[in-house]
């Protein structure tokens, strides 16, 4: 080999140890960030989940002494019906209005 094909040999080693090293660090730093954002994400989600939970109990409580209230005035029958019907018709306002709002989402 001659002596200019070395040093073009080296030159080359260099530049791709400095390219792979630079890489290897880009790779590290998203890496953490990715870590952080699941992190983050995985803290939402829990959160979410709690708040959906104690929503429920407490929609069930809310609707249970709804029931027991209009049992007052009217058949038990009928307190379960019209209990029902308002709360899947307000469930299914919550649902269109949450599937609109995801149709019209773009990342």
């Amino acid at each position: 080999m001659s002596v200019v094909q070395q040093i073009i040999d080296a030159l080359t080693y260099e530049i791709r140890r400095a390219i792979r090293k630079q890489i290897h660090q880009g790779e590290v730093v998203f890496e953490r960030y990715l870590r952080k954002m699941m992190v983050k994400v995985l803290k939402l989600l829990a959160l979410s989940m709690m708040g959906v939970v104690l929503i429920a109990t407490a929609s069930v409580f809310l609707l249970v002494g709804t029931i027991l209230y209009l049992e007052r005035f009217m058949p038990n029958y009928l307190a379960w019906d019209v209990v029902g019907l308002i709360s899947g018709l307000v469930g299914a306002i919550l649902f269109l209005l949450l599937y609109i709002q995801l149709r019209n989402f773009k990342l």
